[in-house]
């Protein structure tokens, strides 16, 4: 995982805050965010990844746990071989994340990345003894299913993906910034790049095809945050999205006899009824016919294995929609209904 102090690789629940507004990251299918697997691997996670066709010049992230060789030492043969001064053997991990070892050693233990067991590694399982805890590791704005429960075929890869960050060698040697004194002379690179360096991040390490191919066929009914990469997808959680500032509840108590969320409903009567100075104080931007309902009302989400719409949750009691809203990724599909702006009737 590739992360910002850390891994590239977020249940980053997408709830409603206390007061008006929702988590910024939307939600939509993988299928609907990537074309397929070379997209999806190399945007996913800022081009850490480069998706190339030759078997022969590509890594696998996952590989036979039986096997007493790691096959990526070939790749690396492959890719690194004549260049002079190469040395097959691969001492130092380069990547220095918050889990990384210094050295690459070997480790007996291994209950999760067990392809890795004592054939040499940068991981512990002190840091990757489980899913769960390589899922939480870094925050839970990094949390892979932020977006709802992935389903097994497809969270088995984001796993891998964690182990073959945190546990492969040759990781290290595509680290984005060098440290041109420790990186192998034979792997450097001369890619110029702006901005803080870091110890932590890739750049464009080869990927086989035929293995992005097979994670994307896995995942591309589930979900993923729609921004489509783990930075991005970070900082929007860490902000929110309203739909207006106007909050859709207020109204009676002011004895205006009608909340700012039925006044935006009728958006004929808006001219004559934001007259009255009440209402217009009240519900100043709905006034301004900025807050009105913008979901799909066939757009669809998940919830315990059932699937629903836009215009199946505006049908639910206020308190059951309410729920969905904060249990479930609905706020991300559906802003506007969980914040009252949308009736089975007004949906876009």
């Amino acid at each position: 995982m590739i992360f910002s102090f850390s891994h590239a690789l977020v249940t980053v629940t997408l709830i409603l805050s206390s007061a008006p507004g929702v988590k910024a990251n939307r939600c939509d299918k993988i299928s609907e965010i990537f074309e397929d697997g070379k997209e999806m691997v190399e945007k996913m996670w800022s081009d850490s990844f480069e998706v190339v066709e030759d078997e022969d010049k590509g890594y696998t992230m996952w590989f036979d746990k039986k096997l007493d060789v790691n096959p990526n030492n070939e790749i690396t043969k492959n890719l690194f071989g004549l260049k002079n001064g190469y040395n097959d053997t691969i001492d130092k991990c380069h990547l220095n994340a918050v889990f990384h070892k210094e050295m690459v050693t070997e480790e007996e233990v291994l209950n999760v990345c067990r392809p890795w067991r004592n054939k040499g590694g940068c991981c512990s399982n002190e840091y990757v003894g489980s899913k769960t805890q390589m899922n939480t590791n870094y925050g839970k704005e990094y949390h892979w299913d932020r977006c709802g429960k992935l389903s097994k075929k497809c969270e088995k890869y984001f796993v891998q993906e964690a182990c073959f960050y945190e546990c492969e060698p040759a990781a290290g040697l595509y680290r984005k910034h060098m440290d041109p004194e420790s990186h192998p002379e034979w792997a450097k690179h001369d890619h110029k790049f702006t901005g803080k360096t870091n110890e932590w991040q890739m750049y464009k390490m080869p990927i086989k095809k035929t293995f992005s191919d097979d994670w994307y066929e896995a995942c591309k009914d589930d979900y993923f945050c729609a921004e489509g990469d783990f930075f991005s997808c970070a900082k929007a959680y860490n902000t929110t999205l309203e739909v207006c500032g106007d909050d859709p509840t207020k109204g009676k108590l002011n004895d205006m006899g009608y909340t700012c969320a039925k006044l935006a409903k009728k958006p004929s009567k808006l001219e004559k009824r934001c007259g009255n100075s009440l209402v217009s104080e009240t519900c100043p931007e709905t006034c301004d016919g900025t807050c009105k309902c913008t979901d799909d009302g066939n757009k669809k989400w998940d919830y315990d294995s059932k699937k629903y719409t836009c215009k199946d949750l505006a049908k639910f009691s206020s308190r059951r929609r309410a729920k969905k809203c904060e249990t479930s990724y609905a706020s991300a599909r559906c802003p506007g209904t969980c914040e009252g702006w949308c009736t089975k009737k007004n949906f876009k």
